[in-house]
C-alpha cells in the first residue's frame, strides 16, 4: 500500500536528476528531513506549476510506494517565497550557511521543531534586510542551545574579553536594537562555527 505524509516544510536544497525531476531536501517541523523528487513539466511555461526553490515555505502532499523508496509530491502549494534574501549577497551568503549545516545535520537532530521555528525566524530577519552576519550568529548560537550543547558555557566564556563583550550584546539585544554590523561580528562567526564542528561535532556548514 502505498504512503502519504502532509507536511509543511522549507526547502533546504534542489538539485536537477536528469532530464525529468528536481530532488529536494526539506525540513519538516514534524519529520525532520524529508528528501522528495517532483516531476518537470515540460509544455507552455504558462500552464506550468510554479515549482518550489529554495527558501520557499511550502505546504506539501507527498506519496511513496514503500518505506524504501524516495517520496514524490503530489501536491505542493507555495506558502511564501523570501524572495526579498536575494536581493542581498550577504543575506544568502548567511541563508545558505544556516541551510547547508541543516541539511549536513538534521539526520541526527532531535528538536525537529524548535529548529523549523529557529530557521523561519532567521528567514524572516533576512527578508526584512536587517544584518545578515548578526542574524546569522544569533541563529547557529540558537541552534547550539536547542540541541542541548552547553555553548554559553564553553565556547563564549572561553572568549577574549572584548569578544566575549561584543557577543553578549549581540546575542542577547534584539535584532531592532542592533544599530550595525561590529568588526568583531566574522571573528565570532569563525570561532562559534569552529566550535559546532570541533567540540559539538557538527558537519560544517561554511
Amino acid at each position: 500500500m502505498p504512503e502519504f505524509l502532509a507536511t509543511e516544510a522549507i526547502v533546504l536544497h534542489k538539485a536537477e536528476r536528469g532530464e525529468s525531476f528536481l530532488e529536494f531536501g526539506v525540513l519538516s517541523p514534524e519529520h525532520g528531513l524529508v528528501r522528495f523528487r517532483q516531476r518537470l513539466m515540460h509544455g507552455t511555461p504558462s500552464r506550468r506549476p510554479s515549482l518550489p526553490d529554495w527558501l520557499d515555505h511550502l505546504d506539501l502532499s507527498l506519496r511513496r510506494t514503500n518505506e524504501k523508496t524516495l517520496w514524490f509530491v503530489v501536491d505542493a502549494q507555495i506558502h511564501h517565497r523570501h524572495v526579498r534574501i536575494a536581493q542581498s549577497y550577504e543575506a544568502m551568503e548567511s541563508a545558505a550557511v544556516l541551510t547547508r549545516l541543516l541539511l549536513r545535520n538534521l539526520d541526527h537532530l532531535d528538536s525537529r521543531t524548535a529548529i523549523f521555528t529557529l530557521l523561519r525566524d532567521a528567514l524572516n530577519a533576512w527578508e526584512s534586510r536587517g544584518l545578515p552576519r548578526v542574524t546569522l550568529l544569533k541563529a547557529l548560537y540558537r541552534f547550539a542551545r536547542e540541541e542541548g550543547f552547553p555553548v554559553k558555557e564553553t565556547w563564549w566564556r572561553r572568549l577574549p574579553t572584548t569578544l566575549r563583550t561584543t557577543a553578549a550584546h549581540l546575542l542577547n539585544a534584539p535584532l531592532a536594537r542592533i544599530d550595525s554590523t561590529p568588526e568583531e561580528t566574522d571573528a565570532l562567526l569563525a570561532s562559534l562555527q569552529e566550535w559546532l564542528h570541533r567540540d559539538a561535532g557538527f558537519l560544517p556548514g561554511k
